[in-house]
């Protein structure tokens, strides 16, 4: 008997009223978070919150449709038994996987750049088209007889308002992805990794005219399909700054695509009140729209693990259709699936890519799991292969910087890589009680309670998924049945992501953010309804009251993000920053300062809210043009001058001068204006965050660093801690030193 051969066949599920019910309680969310903008007279930013939307959504929306079309292509390789709402966002999943995977080729043969706008609204708009195009016949498993053969138990329609339940969620994920890029969120530094990376090497790579490997930035080995899709975007709006927004965006769409398909799996296998649940524990994790409003790359491996977690729990085909291919078609979707997660994420080879490949051969009878392991590995090879190819040419070895210790590390020292290597494993002599608080404090009580690590963000980004998760799992492989059956492969996911997170990561709290889908989804099989012998829908009204309060934790920690003003006054405001991309990244305060009628104090007002971008890139302010060295810097995605940035784990211009000229800074001066270099910006927090963790270079130590700052001139300082320098032409006069912190 199979698996699913106890559970009644799924009806139709009318999404449409669903989907509209979410998305208009969420505008209206977001309508409210609009007037968050500060302590007064701080003004709302109602109106302009429903224009960003539009001007970010439309974008990424275009690439989305885009991506449906390409799934549409493939989605015959479904199995014959998947029901038609899973049918539909699996195939979602799958054209998502394989745009990314094309954007990256496509970047790589330098089709995706300043003058590629072309190329990227052709293929857009063809598989737009595939998308529309008007479908021949109903769905070949979508007919009547989808329909639950029990007369006493008949299958009940969603109903609109149960849309309803998932809006506070959705709209805190709506303006959070609205929020130009460096506001959001404490747990990220004003998402430090976006601007430093997932922002920052598309630009870098749509501004150089291809996809390469970059001497400068490490992260630029990694395989970096959703970075080429922002490479997309970017090419579409022909502006790398104004493709920020609908780059977060599109994670946003994506992070609304897993929930989509986790509720279609739960549906199957639960019932809808367990579905709704599952969809909205999902959505209300903090962390999910932490990352799922940002332009990183954890959405899009949570999409593939949903996915892959719905063909590999699918029905069992019976024998004809397993002689009709359908294991051998199963295979081949989970390796598109598998090398879509790692094509997003190098990490999700174990967080997703294993746990999928074990589900696979679960799955798949005995005699048939050799071959449906190579027809994955067939199919997942192909989108990887364009990274493996560039990264072997340009660092000698396939997966640098990774493995680096192992297979070289493409010219970094034996320092380099011992450092990176330390900072991405265990924390040495942590041991097994290290590890023991490292679960406790990071996953079980993170945000709750004293804070082991003062001065840190400490918020409750995981809630209580993980203790509840667990405790669900028991419920659930006690209750027995399809509750169990379902339970046990999403706890056999769970330890596999674990143990990964145990051995191989320096036990951070958001390398875990793709454990929310089968903790979701443990969370909905320990759902108590329906109870034998009740209505399908039974329920459903406590199961979308606990996922809209679920859905209010997301929404409270953003109100005390980014805190302004003092005393009584002091505010939250998250939606200070929407849609103010210009004012983030200097440009408008460079504008207001060209107004000749602008009077003294206005202008001293324009620049006391300045950024430092809008002095470094507008030469007036500071009586110099040529180049910009940031040290202790990374996030250079505002930079519009010529400059020049390193990341933590590469040893830049700054390193190479105390290796070349040691103990004679004069040499360093010269050697920097004679390569150009007229102005510094210099983050001394950042880098004694950065030595405080042992990621710094040792060779840059603080004497080397106070002697560095003495042949500099001060400009300016901002209130984030960063230091604007000007390069002198000469040597500064003993008392003109800077060398104080």
């Amino acid at each position: 008997m199979s698996r699913a051969s106890h559970s009644p066949a799924p009806a139709r599920v009318p999404v449409a009223p669903v989907a509209i019910a979410a998305t208009a309680g969420a505008i209206a969310v977001c309508w409210w978070f609009a007037g968050r903008t500060g302590p007064p007279p701080a003004e709302p930013l109602r109106a302009e919150s429903l224009w960003t939307i539009a001007v970010a959504y439309a974008p990424a929306a275009a690439w989305l449709l885009a991506a449906l079309g390409l799934g549409r292509l493939v989605s015959g390789l479904l199995p014959s038994a998947t029901p038609p709402l899973e049918r539909r966002l699996v195939a979602a999943a799958l054209g998502v996987a394989l745009l990314m995977a094309l954007d990256g080729l496509l970047g790589r043969l330098g089709l995706l750049t300043a003058g590629g706008g072309g190329v990227a609204w052709l293929l857009t708009a063809t598989l737009a088209l595939v998308a529309a195009w008007p479908r021949r016949g109903a769905e070949t498993n979508s007919s009547p007889a989808d329909s639950d053969p029990s007369p006493r138990l008949p299958l009940p329609r969603l109903p609109w308002w149960s849309g309803l339940a998932l809006a506070p969620a959705l709209g805190t994920l709506l303006v959070a992805s609205l929020a130009a890029s460096g506001w959001l969120w404490s747990s990220e530094f004003g998402g430090y990794d976006a601007l430093s990376y997932h922002l920052l090497l598309p630009r870098e790579w749509f501004e150089a005219g291809a996809m390469e490997p970059l001497a400068h930035n490490a992260y630029s080995g990694l395989p970096s399909h959703v970075e080429a899709s922002t490479l997309h975007l970017m090419a579409m709006v022909r502006d790398p700054l104004a493709a920020q927004l609908p780059a977060q965006a599109l994670q946003a769409c994506l992070t609304a695509l897993a929930a989509a398909a986790v509720f279609a799996l739960a549906r199957r296998l639960l019932g809808l009140s367990a579905a709704l649940l599952a969809a909205g524990i999902l959505l209300a994790t903090p962390w999910t729209v932490v990352v799922g409003s940002l332009a990183y790359n954890e959405a899009t491996a949570s999409l593939m693990l949903a996915a892959g977690l719905a063909v590999t729990l699918s029905p069992s085909p019976s024998s004809s259709e397993r002689a009709g291919g359908d294991d051998r078609r199963r295979a081949v979707l989970v390796g598109i699936l598998a090398a879509g997660a790692v094509g997003a994420k190098a990490t999700a080879i174990a967080l997703v890519a294993l746990p999928l490949g074990l589900l696979l051969l679960r799955a798949t009878p005995r005699a048939g799991r050799r071959l449906a392991a190579l027809l994955a590995i067939a199919a997942g090879l192909p989108m990887l292969l364009p990274w493996l190819i560039h990264n072997t040419l340009a660092f000698g070895q396939p997966f640098f910087p990774l493995l680096a210790g192992v297979l070289g590390g493409g010219g970094w020292s034996e320092s380099q890589i011992e450092i990176f290597e330390a900072a991405h494993g265990p924390p040495a002599g942590a041991g097994l009680a290290g590890w023991a608080a490292a679960i406790g404090d990071e996953l079980l009580r993170h945000g709750l309670g004293s804070n082991p690590q003062p001065g840190e963000p400490w918020r409750p980004w995981w809630g209580l998924l993980w203790p509840l998760g667990g405790l669900a799992a028991v419920a659930a492989v006690r209750a027995g049945g399809e509750r169990r059956r379902l339970a046990l492969p999403l706890v056999g996911v769970l330890l596999a992501m674990l143990a990964f997170w145990s051995v191989l990561t320096h036990w951070e709290s958001r390398f875990l953010v793709p454990a929310a889908v089968p903790l979701a989804l443990l969370a909905a099989a320990a759902w108590p309804w329906p109870r034998p012998g009740e209505p399908p829908a039974s329920g459903l009204v406590p199961a979308a009251v606990v996922a809209f309060v679920a859905g209010l934790l997301p929404g409270a920690i953003l109100l005390g993000e980014r805190p302004l003003g003092e005393g009584a006054a002091r505010v939250g405001a998250p939606a200070a920053a929407t849609g103010q991309v210009e004012a983030v990244s200097g440009r408008l305060h460079r504008r207001l300062l060209r107004d000749p009628t602008l009077d003294r104090a206005a202008r001293a007002a324009v620049l006391d809210t300045a950024p430092v971008w809008t002095f470094v890139d507008d030469p007036a302010l500071t009586g110099r043009d040529g180049r910009v060295l940031l040290v202790g810097e990374a996030r250079a995605f505002h930079l519009e001058r010529p400059g020049e940035y390193a990341s933590v784990w590469n040893r830049g211009r700054m390193s190479r001068l105390v290796r070349t000229h040691p103990d004679d800074p004069e040499a360093w001066r010269r050697a920097l204006r004679g390569a150009g270099f007229t102005l510094v910006i210099l983050d001394e927090g950042m880098i004694e965050r950065w030595r405080r963790d042992g990621w710094w270079d040792p060779e840059l130590d603080a004497d080397t660093m106070r002697r560095f700052r003495g042949i500099l001139s001060p400009l300016r300082r901002f209130p984030s801690g960063v230091e604007l320098f000007e390069v002198p032409d000469r040597p500064l006069p003993e008392r003109s030193r800077s060398t104080d912190r």
